[in-house]
């Protein structure tokens, strides 16, 4: 019975989740503080959603808790640099091909 209300607009939201789960986080480093953090997407979906808002922000909202929870890809960070602040450093979000899709 869910389903029958399920919207194009709610499936987007899920496919943008579960995109943002997927993909790698790099934390970029200049000596011991991020100025940037690159997302890399293993396929071309992303695109196809960047017209809609909400699927957008909720991408956006898991890449910014995976990067809050340190989930980053091929780097060791030190503990003690768990207070690095990651606020206000760009995040470009790559394709498959390394295309740059989308940044905030």
């Amino acid at each position: 019975m869910c389903a029958l209300f399920r919207t194009a607009g709610s499936d987007a939201v899920d496919a943008c989740q579960l995109l943002a789960e997927c993909a790698s986080i790099e934390p970029v480093l200049e000596g011991c503080a991020y100025i940037g953090f690159i997302v890399q997407l293993h396929d071309f979906e992303f695109e196809r959603y960047l017209p809609l808002r909400e699927a957008v922000s909720r991408f956006v909202y898991i890449i910014e808790k995976r990067i809050d929870a340190q989930d980053f890809s091929c780097l060791y960070i030190y503990p003690a640099s768990s207070k690095l602040d990651t606020t206000g450093k760009p995040r470009v979000v790559f394709n498959a091909r390394g295309r740059v899709v989308y940044k905030w």
